[in-house]
């Protein structure tokens, strides 16, 4: 019977940190960029006072 490999801790590689550091960025400026859009219907939807300028 061979011996088995080692047992290493399972942890993420770069590629996928990286993919998932790229999807959270884009995630983020999607957001940012829905609250930018769409900012003033959802303070009116969600009832927040409006601003005074």
């Amino acid at each position: 019977m061979a011996p088995s490999p080692p047992a290493r801790p399972a942890r993420p590689s770069r590629r996928g940190l990286v993919e998932l550091l790229l999807v959270t960025a884009f995630l983020a400026l999607a957001a940012a960029g829905a609250v930018a859009l769409f900012g003033d219907e959802l303070r009116q939807a969600l009832g927040a006072a409006q601003r005074r300028d």
